[in-house]
């Protein structure tokens, strides 16, 4: 069995629902009264499969709570050479190590039903999931350590069915010169 949660921004109607107020029509709609109205579920509808969202992007990046743009200089270098989104691979200094990303899965249908899968390979064991209010993931990270790590993200729109491939981010932290 499988369960989808629908709210406001999918059409259902707010507060709450009447009792005995429900009707089945001889075509096999469901009407449910309410407060506000009325809301109609056909059966023959509802069992399609649902599409799965695309693949994550990166839209913003944060040092420290500083966004990082591209081409901006920040402690002496320029951490992005071209836009968040095309960067695979970001080299990060021994104390450039509290970091943040902002991710759109381009859900357009319903932002608010939203939810990211992801994982720090080199620091997390397990896959780690967040629910967002707008749409938008965001991740952070404290205190990394020096080292390679691959950050990789998962969506899923409000079927929890969770996209197919991930987006994938590699970050190097250098040590500093005295651990070389």
């Amino acid at each position: 069995y499988s369960f989808s949660n629908f709210n406001r921004y999918d059409g259902v109607i707010e507060y709450e629902f009447l009792p005995r107020s429900v009707y089945l029509d001889p075509e096999g709609k469901l009407l449910w009264g309410g407060l506000d109205g009325f809301n109609e579920i056909d059966y023959t509808q509802l069992y399609q499969e649902s599409q799965k969202l695309s693949t994550p992007l990166f839209i913003r990046f944060f040092l420290s709570a500083r966004e990082i743009k591209q081409g901006e200089i920040y402690n002496g270098n320029i951490i992005l050479n071209q836009a968040i989104a095309s960067t695979r691979v970001l080299k990060l200094k021994h104390d450039q190590n509290f970091i943040e990303f902002e991710l759109s899965a381009l859900n357009y249908v319903n932002p608010t039903q939203t939810f990211y899968r992801f994982k720090l390979e080199g620091l997390d064991d397990i896959w780690r999931e967040i629910t967002t209010t707008d749409g938008m993931g965001r991740l952070n990270y404290t205190n990394l350590a020096p080292g390679t790590y691959i950050l990789k993200v998962h969506a899923a729109n409000n079927s929890r069915e969770w996209s197919d491939d991930y987006a994938e981010m590699t970050i190097i932290i250098s040590p500093p010169f005295w651990r070389t």
